[in-house]
């Protein structure tokens, strides 16, 4: 039986591929040890450290070239991702509510504190791999962007993000199908995680349009369900639109 490899080891054995473009088995052994990762998604969860080291790769490999790079980067985001959902449910089942800042945290036990600021670090890093200029020939970029808005819809539950949410207005407005899906996610997350707040008219508006013109059912079928989840429009609205819908792409 093949042994397991501990945290550090792994990490040093993708810095070692990364280093290496011409390696043989780059691609294998990227896949490999960033695959290994989800073993320590409960230890991650604790330790601020390992997270920055996590999200320091994560970097490296979003700015890497070379073969490997796509599938390594989303078994870190899954990573990430999971790391994100195991502080939030933490914090959620203390009863912790929103925080305004990282200042209020320190009123937090120490368990609960570490848990809130490593959330935020999953958020910080979501938000950058937002901003970021992908290369033109960035295969990932699209998942990237879709990925970091479900990052963020669960960062959302305990933060407000009105950073996120210009963002996701933004790529509504946009034809890039995995990102315009992400955002729809993030969305649906943060709305419902506030109860009785409205959505903007521009966003509103922007769904609908989203909702009329993809090409996806799914895409189409999601935009609806933010406003029906949040009391926008009613279910029989959504049926009407999302038979329109049907009507103009499946003739």
């Amino acid at each position: 039986m093949k042994r397991r490899r501990k945290f550090q080891l792994l990490i040093a054995d993708i810095w070692e591929a990364l280093a290496d473009v011409a390696r043989e088995n780059r691609s294998g052994d990227l896949f490999h040890a960033t695959w290994e990762l989800v073993r320590f998604d409960d230890e991650l969860a604790g330790d601020i450290g390992k997270v920055r080291e996590l999200i320091a790769v994560a970097r490296a490999i979003r700015d890497a070239t070379g073969p490997g790079r796509s599938v390594a980067e989303q078994k870190i985001m899954d990573t990430l991702k999971g790391i994100a959902w195991t502080c939030c449910s933490v914090l959620e089942e203390a009863g912790v509510p929103r925080i305004p800042d990282l200042a209020a945290a320190d009123a937090l036990s120490p368990d609960l504190r570490r848990s809130i600021l490593i959330l935020a670090e999953m958020r910080d890093y979501a938000l950058e791999c937002l901003r970021f200029n992908a290369r033109p020939r960035d295969a990932f970029a699209g998942v990237r962007r879709g990925q970091s808005f479900e990052i963020l819809g669960i960062a959302g539950r305990l933060f407000d993000l009105p950073e996120a949410l210009d963002i996701a207005r933004q790529a509504l407005r946009r034809s890039r199908s995995q990102t315009v899906r992400g955002a729809i996610i993030f969305l649906e997350d943060y709305f419902k995680a506030r109860e009785g707040m409205e959505v903007p008219d521009d966003i509103h508006a922007a769904l609908l349009t989203v909702a009329e013109t993809a090409d996806s059912r799914s895409t189409a079928t999601g935009a609806l369900n933010v406003l029906v989840e949040t009391g926008e429009i009613s279910d029989l609205e959504a049926l009407d639109r999302l038979d329109d819908w049907k009507g103009k792409h499946y003739r």
